[in-house]
């Protein structure tokens, strides 16, 4: 069963306050963010990167505690586990992955659903650049062998 969440946001002057009310568990999480004057629509955007950024730890940390304590790898490969999803901008995602990332380690990223023309589009003209930028995915590759080039990442 998929996940349903409602969201309520109240804009104020100086800050934009969010709550989440997970429909599934209960749970009521509240954020807030600077409102960002005469652009009000800024702040809501701001507020759900980071509502959306705490999701992706949260999902990090549930995935990969124990009793299952499973690598990046094993979550991603189970179609059962529903990977991680991620959402925003291009630099938004790119944070998320880093996060996840840095709390579980691995080597690469795996996109795990059969992508179409416009996914292709939007990784490598958008999400690619903003990962090479932040340190996480290489510049280049080293001559010689390929399994060079996977030692060296």
């Amino acid at each position: 069963m998929a996940a349903a969440f409602r969201v309520g946001t109240d804009i104020g002057g100086t800050f934009t306050d969010f709550t989440v009310i997970d429909d599934t568990t209960g749970e009521i999480v509240v954020e807030t963010c600077l409102t960002t004057r005469g652009a009000p629509e800024a702040a809501v955007l701001d507020g759900l990167d980071v509502l959306a950024t705490n999701a992706a730890q949260a999902t990090t940390r549930a995935l990969t505690a124990a009793p299952s304590a499973r690598t990046l790898r094993e979550v991603v490969s189970d179609p059962g586990a529903g990977g991680f999803d991620f959402a925003g901008s291009a630099e938004t995602v790119a944070q998320q992955m880093g996060e996840v990332a840095a709390a579980i380690g691995g080597d690469g990223f795996l996109v795990s659903n059969p992508p179409t023309r416009r996914d292709i589009a939007e990784i490598t003209d958008g999400l690619a650049p903003v990962l090479r930028r932040l340190g996480l995915t290489r510049r280049e590759y080293l001559p010689g062998v390929f399994r060079n080039n996977l030692l060296a990442f």
